[in-house]
């Protein structure tokens, strides 16, 4: 019921815009057949009328494809971060502190920003210290 969200908004924005247009022309058909007097302001409701439905069904079309847009991110970002390789686990860095003099290599710790182990500030991925 709740599944794809932002294509369900836009279907919504479409149906209504449709329903606005149908409902001008009928009500502009309706004042032109009525009375030869509100000819000219029959004419008018279906010119207006129309394209205020339309342009007032930008707002929601909008709003659903953003929603969209988001949930894409989300998927890709999810994607990013769910890697489980590490390449630059595997890579031979060369420390220039005094740790790996003897051997030992430097403490590693989680970058504040990306997440990702690091040896060193900044950090390579995302460049922040």
């Amino acid at each position: 019921m709740f599944d794809n969200i932002g294509g369900k908004i836009k279907t919504l924005a479409q149906v209504v815009c449709w329903i606005g247009i149908i409902g001008s022309v009928i009500s502009g058909i309706v004042m032109i057949a009525t009375d030869d007097d509100l000819a000219f302001l029959g004419v008018i409701v279906i010119v207006i009328g129309s394209l205020v439905s339309w342009v007032s069904s930008f707002t929601l079309y909008g709003f659903g494809h953003l929603i969209e847009n988001t949930d894409l991110l989300i998927l890709k970002v999810e994607k990013l971060y769910s890697r489980k390789e590490e390449p630059y686990l595997n890579e031979k860095k060369s420390y220039s502190n005094k740790n790996t003099e003897n051997g030992n290599t430097p403490h590693r710790w989680a970058c504040n920003y990306c997440g990702k182990f690091i040896d060193r500030s900044p950090c390579p991925y995302c460049g922040n210290k």
